[in-house]
């Protein structure tokens, strides 16, 4: 497999597992150990499952490079706080994000000012 075709599968395949680092699994992918098909649905079958039990070699080698899998070791992405307060005009809607308002601001029965408030 040459280098384009592992980058791009890296890619592909690290978008399941956002901890890989794309580079060590296309460097994995370009050597030359066994059956390219093999090596792919390996590298798809771990990045999918991990406690699948067919992919040794990339698993190993990218254990070695970033750690255990299932761990992150780097920094982590905090969660967005959400406001999940009701809107004072639609209590079925959130605040933040109230459909109803923007259907009565398109339709003019409301103003852009107005938005969330109670009528």
């Amino acid at each position: 497999m040459n280098r384009p075709q592992a980058e791009h599968i890296a890619h592909i395949a690290c978008a399941f597992r956002p901890e890989w680092p794309p580079a060590a699994v296309a460097t994995e992918l370009t050597h030359a150990v066994g059956n390219d098909l093999d090596i792919i649905t390996a590298t798809f079958l771990t990045a999918r499952n991990p406690a699948h039990q067919t992919a040794k070699r990339i698993h190993t080698v990218l254990e070695e490079l970033t750690g255990p899998f299932g761990t992150t070791t780097g920094p982590t992405t905090p969660q967005a706080t959400v406001d999940r307060r009701p809107c004072p005009a639609h209590s079925w809607e959130r605040a933040t994000n109230c459909a109803a308002c923007h259907s009565e601001i398109k339709a003019g029965q409301r103003t852009p000012a107005d938005y969330g408030k109670a009528p």
